[in-house]
């Protein structure tokens, strides 16, 4: 196996190469900068979400660079657009790091800060932006199709780029006859989505076609990672594959191990299958990845596809309320936390405690421990609290939960309701 730790070039140049040397890595692979002319051509973008209409099928896009979050739409007619940007990704409603950018009933573009106004509740700020800093949208008709593309500068948010780890985004349209699509702008909810803007690419020349898989969408530093490569050749005549190469990015060098395979002929209609494995490095830094190959023949690369992942914690915490609303007449309220395993090689164990409120009282031990191993395997800890007589209202309990050297704090909202 010969490692190399590069970036894969899925806008590929298809220029002859004598023979598949190393390539320098390009950080930037991640990026797209879309002309924003209000035509969108293909390869120019890509998809983000959309939504299959009998008659007004939406399709929107999503790409970045460096500066600029780019954004688009297709569909029959776009009366009006909403984006919901959350530069935290920490929730739409936490924080005073969002905003919504939204037409307005003249036409006009309004830029509107999320402002906090309590535990439920949130309140649009009108922001003004200088000149140089504004959003730019250009919109026009392509075969019979609305098209808007929009750019949204890093700058008029005071930032000197986007870091695209942190950001999450919603884009929404609406329609003569279909009204708002994803999002209603007026009923401002916590559903941004988060920015994976390369779930999955592929490009190859003819005769060839190629389809990537991976078997997990999270895995954890130090973990090994699956997935299968098919090579098809969709002629008529046998084509020979010199070698298939994968590699592993992600906006950090050597982030995985490489290899070459080699292919050898591939007879007509017929597809060559590999499976591929992979150690994530153990200091690998927590995010969104991704693993990518490319095919050479002997004198060129015709092909290549790229795959993302998110490396996360090998455990994952979660509040677990079995009744988000209880009564006065509960004697007791059960809560506590969803510990969900990621790892197929390490045991997590730990213990988690509830903090009990002044006047509560806990049944049993407050010190419940866990041990869990598997991909997606989870195991609740439950508490048993009884609450004090005559408790009313809204309540947010924090669990505490100890793994190792890492301590976090997961909160159990719920309510309590006079009995009917």
């Amino acid at each position: 196996m010969k490692k190399i730790f590069t970036l894969i070039i899925i806008l590929l140049s298809f220029s002859i190469m004598a023979c598949c040397a190393e390539v320098s890595p390009d950080k930037e692979i991640l990026m797209r900068t879309p002309t924003i002319d209000g035509k969108i051509i293909p390869g120019e973008w890509d998809i983000f979400y959309s939504i299959p209409e009998e008659n007004n099928s939406i399709v929107t896009y999503a790409n970045w660079d460096s500066k600029n979050l780019y954004l688009a739409a297709e569909c029959n007619a776009i009366d009006n657009f909403a984006i919901m940007v959350d530069l935290n990704a920490d929730g739409w409603t936490v924080g005073e790091d969002n905003y919504l950018i939204k037409t307005n009933e003249n036409g006009e573009i309004d830029i509107l800060k999320v402002v906090k106004t309590g535990d439920n509740g949130v309140t649009l700020v009108s922001v003004v932006v200088s000149q140089e800093n504004q959003i730019h949208a250009e919109k026009s008709l392509v075969n019979g199709k609305t098209n808007i593309e929009i750019s949204i500068p890093a700058t008029m948010f005071d930032l000197g780029k986007f870091s695209m780890g942190n950001l999450n985004f919603n884009l929404s349209i609406e329609a003569p006859v279909t009204g708002w699509s994803s999002f209603n702008p007026n009923d401002i909810t916590d559903n941004t989505f988060g920015c994976k803007l390369v779930n999955y690419k592929s490009s190859s020349l003819e005769p060839f076609s190629i389809e990537f898989f991976l078997t997990k969408q999270y895995v954890v530093a130090g973990d090994t990672l699956d997935g299968k490569v098919k090579i098809k050749n969709n002629s008529k005549e046998a084509v020979v594959v010199k070698e298939l190469i994968m590699a592993g990015e992600g906006l950090c060098e050597d982030l995985v191990s490489s290899s070459k395979i080699i292919v050898g002929e591939i007879k007509p209609g017929k597809t060559f299958e590999r499976e591929y494995h992979t150690r994530v490095l153990a200091d690998t830094d927590l995010g969104c990845k991704v693993l990518g190959c490319e095919i050479y023949t002997k004198d060129m690369k015709v092909g290549g596809a790229l795959r993302s992942f998110q490396v996360i914690n090998q455990a994952v915490f979660s509040p677990y309320v079995p009744k988000p609303v209880c009564y006065t007449s509960d004697k007791v309220i059960r809560l506590g936390v969803r510990v969900i395993s990621y790892s197929d090689k390490k045991y997590s164990t730990g213990f988690a405690s509830v903090v009990v409120p002044e006047g509560w009282e806990i049944e049993g031990n407050n010190h419940n421990k866990f041990s869990i191993k598997g991909y997606n395997k989870y195991v609740d800890l439950i508490f048993r609290l009884t609450p004090p007589l005559g408790a009313v209202g809204h309540y947010k309990i924090p669990v505490v939960v100890n793994m190792g050297d890492t301590q976090e704090t997961v909160i159990c909202d719920f309510d309590i309701v006079q009995s009917k």
